[in-house]
């Protein structure tokens, strides 16, 4: 029902009648880590003055859960700008969300964890669990996480072991969760990994292997952005992989290869020529709460906080003026943050699935339609 109501929603001029499907949320900014590629912690980034990372309070976090499930949220994705389990009530918020009955998914490095965390994740039935990793060896590994490389291949060994323990242990329960992806940034300095990781995938027993490539920080992260160059060399790379690609590892192959290919990809531009065919309807679906307590339409609109939930409800907010005045807008067409839409939509799939629902909501149309006419003739003929 609540998924009719969101489709409904659409028709509506972009109304909600029902909380959003998926909900990220952000448990902390922290993260030891300093990926080259990332917004918060990347060493490339220019000198900012020294702060406190960002925590959401376990009390708030425990009532929003509360909230989400009341307006018809049915995922919680943590994820965000740092590392989900260095928030300090990392298990106990999981078990909470698993208590609500939400599907949860992490989105993590996956490299401190102990073995007893790891056996709680599949014990918890985490339904899914994203390892970002960028690299399929050590060397490569260490660079992209800025370490030594003695340190980066010790942390990269690591992280093998902690997927290897889940697998072992999820083996064992009837459910076999939570399903494992591996997630791949890929940048100028890694364009050689593509071939090394889908091995490791395949190696390792995974469900599902990623690739995405960089959306960079302008003018900050120019040396990463894939140029032509890069764009040729892991075209080649794609080509050998497809000659092998494995029926049991789910991948996203066609659409890397779709965005390497697009008009924009060598200004960034992956996804420019892909969002201008849909009318942007994420604020139906999605919402992300960040770790400052702030909440987004969407991953692009970090600038654009739409209010907090450390001041109000999260339903108040959902269904608040300030909310519903960005979906009108971005049915229409507009958006204060479109310019960074067309680098990578991180909703295009339900933006696709919209269209698919439309589609076929047509036929249903013109089919009743038909029925009628026939109805109508049959019915003119047996008259009086």
């Amino acid at each position: 029902m609540s998924e009719l109501l969101r489709y409904a929603g659409t028709l509506r001029g972009g109304e909600a009648l029902v909380g959003p499907r998926r909900v990220q949320l952000d448990l902390t900014d922290r993260c030891q880590g300093r990926c080259v590629a990332c917004w918060n912690n990347s060493p490339l980034l220019p000198t900012r003055p020294a702060r406190e990372p960002a925590v959401l309070p376990t009390a708030r976090v425990n009532t929003l859960l509360g909230e989400l499930t009341s307006c018809g949220v049915e995922e919680v994705f943590l994820s965000g700008g740092g590392e989900p389990s260095l928030h300090p009530d990392f298990l106990p918020i999981l078990t909470r969300i698993k208590a609500h009955g939400l599907r949860c998914s992490v989105n993590t490095d996956l490299l401190r964890y102990n073995p007893w965390i790891l056996e709680e994740l599949v014990c918890l039935e985490l339904d899914s669990l994203t390892v970002s990793l960028w690299a399929g060896d050590g060397p490569s590994y260490a660079a992209l996480r800025q370490q030594g490389r003695e340190a980066g291949e010790a942390c990269f060994e690591q992280v093998l072991r902690n997927l290897e323990t889940v697998l072992e242990v999820r083996a064992r329960t009837p459910r076999r969760l939570p399903r494992v992806k591996l997630y791949n940034v890929v940048t100028r300095r890694n364009v050689e990994q593509l071939g090394p990781l889908y091995e490791l995938a395949l190696r390792l027993g995974v469900e599902a292997c990623e690739f995405v490539p960089l959306d960079p920080l302008p003018g900050v992260m120019d040396e990463l952005t894939l140029d032509r160059a890069a764009l040729q060399s892991l075209e080649r790379a794609l080509e050998l992989l497809f000659l092998r690609r494995h029926p049991g590892l789910a991948d996203n192959l066609d659409q890397f290869l779709r965005r390497l290919r697009a008009p924009g990809a060598g200004e960034g531009r992956y996804d420019a020529s892909e969002v201008v065919q849909y009318p942007c309807l994420a604020g139906l679906f999605f919402s992300r709460i960040r770790a400052d307590g702030s909440v987004n339409y969407c991953l692009k609109s970090g600038r654009y906080p739409i209010g907090s939930i450390l001041e109000q409800d999260f339903r108040a907010l959902w269904y608040g003026e300030v909310y519903a005045g960005l979906r009108r807008t971005a049915a229409a067409g507009v958006l204060p943050f479109a310019e960074s839409c067309g680098r990578t939509c991180d909703n295009l799939d339900d933006h696709r699935e919209l269209a698919r629902w439309f589609d076929r909501l047509d036929e249903s149309r013109q089919g009743v339609a038909a029925l009628m006419a026939e109805l109508g003739a049959t019915c003119g003929e047996v008259g009086p």
